[in-house]
């Protein structure tokens, strides 16, 4: 049975992926860095997006017909952040 050209390519790709990881016992080299961020790179993006769509869009935005809380916890949260922002991280204070 015939893989489709897509199966094809990512079947490739993961192998000389896992071989450029795999190269760093031969030393430090250009390969294995680039193996290495593509790997962080996807593993960080997937986790970001899953953990976007179960915590953020699942329990806040879907949920908060069910609980008003929710909206509370919400703006006490955005407020946190605001310490990131130098001129207005005086206000991250208010919900401490």
């Amino acid at each position: 049975m015939e893989l489709p050209m897509a199966e094809n390519i990512g079947i490739w790709l993961g192998a000389f992926l896992t071989l450029g990881i795999i190269s760093f016992l031969y030393g430090d080299n250009p390969w294995y860095k680039v193996s290495e961020a593509i790997f962080v790179g996807t593993s960080a993006g997937y986790w970001f997006i899953t953990l976007f769509w179960d915590n953020i869009y699942g329990k806040f935005i879907l949920g908060v017909g069910d609980d008003k809380m929710l909206i509370v916890g919400a703006v006490l949260g955005f407020m946190m952040l605001l310490r990131l922002i130098p001129k207005i991280g005086w206000i991250s204070r208010w919900p401490l």
